[in-house]
């Protein structure tokens, strides 16, 4: 008579630095709040002892894993590099009968000693290798997954025959035998199972089993889906008669039970028993939920909450797919009864949703609050206009204006020819309800009004505003005025002026125009009596004066001086295109480039925050290339960026600045 022999368990290998799912293999996996070991749970229902004795009919590197009616099956346990292998079995997915075992990652093909046609079925991390394709005395199984590939090797070995007597049996006794036939095994089965159990949170709980047989082991699990799913649990005594654990309140309704297997592999799996959370006596509910909130862009809205129950606290979460992924917010009132938030342009169909926990640690969550963008319908108008202003060149002035309406954008315009024509203005404050600037005397007379557009592309146009210069003959006056300049492509050029008077302002302009037209420049010591730059090529011909004002608002502009660009020489440095101004949204990265040639160039990127007074390297990406990389906050706005550029000689150029404009 032969015996047939069911032998199933599982091995866990840890193999150095291999995880299962974000965690080494034989770390406890977290189950809903509750631990268990087998994150495999799907699978298989039987118990998973954590370590095996290897046989001593084998040799030291060599596991078994089961056998069947035909053959033993064994793995080598030092040399494999799969994560787990876990038993002889057959799940709803193979065709066949198979050994069980996982990777990290969704397996895309398995092959057995070469062969990868109808030799393994595949599921996801987890795949069979046939027993039927494991004809070798050791077979070689290679696994691709993801960007890896695994190997194991599985060795089989033929069952022990019996074998036949070599003597003629032994006659059969002339007296009856005086010993009692041997016992038969002792059954397997649940003598007593575990009990329903309702206690506080908090309160240590034990669930108890008993059973008959031989060789028992035991497997504890827990499901908290009502008995749909069950999975292994850590807790302690999980392989005893009793599970002991510390009730938590989301413990609550969870069901536990237990896998008892005999030394000839049967098993027999105990009822369940149901875990109750007995309710504080300050039931904690929430009596009042947040309410969806619509608001415009920019604006700042809260939503709130409402709870009765002992020792409450609060835990603000947002989610931007529709409520699929839930995080915790650190938005300010984040661990309140109040969240509040400035209404940015993509929180349109944002969630807010708060849980609530009591001093028991028992939850509640509230309802979900919607955000939805939109305006007020607030109708567009100018409700106070700009006004004329008087002042003397050099003076800051400032013309402001004041509109009603929804999603408002503002663009100042000008004009010098009385209103004939009239442009948009850079100046600063050009895109928001303030103008504000340092007139030079060449202002006086011109037009500045503003054109309001509302969310839906409304627009409304205010009132001319006049800018007037008053006629000073102070104190302040030019002692030595600039001179011209002639040098080399790339050469450091100064411009220097000297005046008296008191409290002495200086803003140099240029003119690329022969003098018809002037412009403020920024360039380094643009509002010191001396301007110091690189020249480009490009500079050649422009003229240089200075606006001095005193501190009474007295003014004098100096006389021009000349830039004059000689022909550049081989040793050159020659920039072939400046860094532009750049404007992006908060947050935003961005980029400043320089395109210049020379031999030997190397890059060196300076920044100011003082509008060109004072400059300092600066350590962003590409700080020492010709691409300057930066992720643009709120209080980077207004600062300036320029590049220092060397050749091999040591001859330096320095470009133009670039003004960076952050937006909210």
């Amino acid at each position: 008579m032969k015996k047939f022999l069911a032998i199933l368990f599982s091995v866990v290998v840890t193999l150095g630095a291999i995880t299962v799912l974000g965690a080494n293999v034989n770390d406890p996996y977290e189950f809903d709040g509750d631990v268990i070991t087998n994150p495999f749970w799907w699978l298989y229902t039987t118990e998973a002892p954590e370590t095996e004795t290897e046989p001593t009919t084998v040799g030291a590197n060599w596991v078994l894993v089961g056998q069947n009616s035909n053959n033993n099956y064994y793995y080598d346990k030092a040399n494999m590099t799969v994560n787990e292998v876990v038993s002889i079995q057959q799940p709803g997915w193979a065709s066949e009968l198979g050994i069980y075992f996982n990777v990290s990652e969704a397996i895309t093909s398995v092959t057995v000693n070469g062969v990868s046609q109808n030799v393994a079925s595949i599921d996801g991390a987890g795949a069979v290798v046939y027993l039927s394709a494991l004809t070798q005395d050791v077979n070689e199984v290679i696994v691709k997954y993801g960007n890896s590939t695994a190997k194991v090797l599985f060795k089989k070995e033929a069952l022990p025959e019996t074998e036949a007597p070599t003597e003629k049996p032994t006659e059969a006794p002339t007296e009856a035998p005086t010993e009692k036939p041997t016992v038969a095994p002792v059954e397997l089965k649940i003598t007593s199972q575990p009990q329903d159990v309702m206690v506080k949170a908090g309160t240590t709980v034990n669930f108890n089993i008993k059973a008959q047989g031989e060789g028992l082991k035991y497997q504890w699990q827990v499901s908290s889906s009502n008995g749909e799913r069950w999975g292994n649990t850590s807790l302690a005594g999980n392989k005893t008669t009793t599970l002991t654990l510390t009730a938590a309140a989301n413990y609550d309704g969870r069901l536990y039970r237990c896998i008892v297997t005999d030394k000839y592999g049967k098993t027999v799996t105990s009822n369940a028993a149901k875990l109750s959370i007995e309710k504080s006596q300050a039931t904690l509910k929430i009596t009042g939920q947040p309410q969806d909130v619509k608001a415009e862009v920019g604006s700042t809205t809260s939503v709130s909450v409402k709870a009765e129950g002992e020792g409450l606290k609060y835990q603000w979460q947002v989610s931007s797919s529709n409520g699929k992924r839930w995080g915790n917010t650190s938005l300010a009132g984040n661990k309140t009864t109040t969240l509040t938030f400035t209404v940015l342009s993509n929180y349109e169909g944002r969630l807010f949703r708060c849980i609530v926990t009591d001093k028991n640690g028992n939850t509640v969550t509230s309802n979900a609050a919607k955000v939805s963008l939109g305006s007020l319908q607030t109708e567009l108008k100018i409700v106070k206009q700009p006004e004329d202003v008087k002042a003397q060149a050099g003076n800051t002035v400032t013309f402001k204006v004041k509109a009603q309406g929804t999603g408002l954008t503002y663009q100042w315009q000008t004009s010098s020819s009385n209103g004939a024509k009239w442009g948009n203005t850079s100046l600063a404050g050009n895109k928001t309800a303030t103008l504000s600037f340092t007139a030079p005397a060449n202002y006086d007379g011109r037009l500045y009004r503003c054109i309001i557009t509302d969310a839906n592309g409304k627009t409304v146009t205010s009132n001319a505003a006049k800018l007037s210069f008053s006629s000073t003959t102070g104190t302040v006056k030019i002692t030595s005025q600039p001179t011209d300049v002639k040098t080399g492509v790339g050469k450091i050029v100064s411009f220097k002026v000297v005046a008296e008077g008191v409290g002495l302002k200086y803003q140099w302009q240029t003119s690329s125009s022969n003098g018809a037209k002037w412009g403020n420049t920024s360039l380094s010591g643009n509002n010191t009596a001396l301007l110091s730059f690189s020249a480009p090529a490009t500079y050649d011909g422009r003229l240089y004066r200075c606006v001095i004002t005193d501190a009474k608002g007295n003014t004098v502009v100096s006389e021009a001086a000349k830039l004059s660009i000689g022909e550049a020489t081989g040793d050159s440095i020659i920039i072939n295109a400046q860094p532009k101004d750049v404007s992006v949204a908060a947050g935003s990265a961005t980029s400043f480039i320089v395109e210049a040639t020379g031999e030997g160039l190397t890059y060196q990127w300076q920044v100011s925050s003082s509008n060109g007074e004072r400059w300092g390297n600066t350590s962003l990406a590409g700080a020492k290339t010709n691409i300057l990389q930066l992720v643009a906050p709120s209080n980077y706005n207004g600062r300036l960026y320029r590049c220092v550029i060397t050749d091999k000689n040591g001859n330096t150029i320095i470009t133009n600045p670039a003004k960076l404009t952050v937006t909210e």
